[in-house]
């Protein structure tokens, strides 16, 4: 049972990737997610629905339009098989069907969020409030309605870990932390505080080592220069899952 709960996530998964693209793509330039359908950006060729199938359309155009035969960018392909792995992981690591649903509503928040700053180097405030809402609905709630007080705590604390920890480096800093990156930190410290608060710090310093690591390594490879500006969203949405999924098993406190 547990297996088929792993394959239809995974499938729906790879179904809300493949919408990911659209908003990723979309929502920056203040576009509808809804309407017009999906269409070539370099000819404007209206994708047909087998043309828009998750991952299958990608590997049997060999990743190229089938009307103007441009490259299609591998990263639509990625978005859309990071989503599934997300939603398939989610439902193999809780047993709950709420909580899973809730985290993999997480993971797509974090794809999407992901690739957004990676794009444009900002994280909008609005998706972020968006994001809140489910995990209100499906945590929150539920733990207010069961008095789990210490649930409740342990969010309220998460999210006041995330908020402070970037807060302050935002004040004291502004142009090496943007306002976004802090409210995604509370964003991800409210659902991580959830699960415990080890996790959250998991989260923050899991984020910081990995931008450390990569902005080292760029600015040797690329810049010759330390003073390397990159987007800290990714690197808080992969310390966000890893922390999702081995939260306990890292203490550092």
């Amino acid at each position: 049972m547990r297996v088929i709960d792993v394959v239809i996530a995974s499938v729906v998964g790879l179904m809300i990737g493949s919408f990911l693209n659209v908003v990723i793509y979309r929502l920056p330039r203040g576009e509808s997610v809804v309407s017009p359908p999906s269409a070539c950006p370099k000819c404007g060729h209206r994708l047909s629905p087998w043309e828009n199938i998750p991952v299958l359309s990608y590997l049997i155009l060999k990743g190229k339009c089938r009307q103007c035969k441009e490259k299609i960018s591998p990263r639509y392909l990625l978005v859309e098989v990071l989503t599934a792995v997300g939603f398939g992981t989610m439902f193999y690591h809780f047993s709950d069907p709420i909580t899973a649903a809730s985290f993999s509503v997480f993971v797509a928040f974090l794809v999407a969020l992901s690739f957004i700053d990676l794009d444009t180097r900002k994280l909008p405030r609005k998706i972020i409030y968006v994001a809140m809402l489910p995990s209100v609905a499906l945590l929150g709630v539920p733990a207010l309605l069961h008095h789990q007080w210490g649930t409740l705590s342990g969010m309220a604390i998460g999210a006041a870990i995330g908020l402070g920890a970037l807060g302050v480096i935002h004040f004291l800093a502004p142009r090496s932390m943007g306002m976004g990156d802090v409210r995604f930190a509370g964003y991800l410290g409210f659902n991580l505080g959830y699960l415990t608060l080890y996790a959250v710090v998991d989260l923050l310093y899991g984020a910081f080592l990995l931008g450390a690591i990569f902005g080292i390594v760029f600015a040797m490879l690329k810049s010759k220069s330390l003073k390397v500006s990159i987007p800290f969203g990714p690197f808080l949405s992969i310390a966000a899952f890893a922390a999702t999924i081995i939260g306990n098993s890292l203490h550092i406190l």
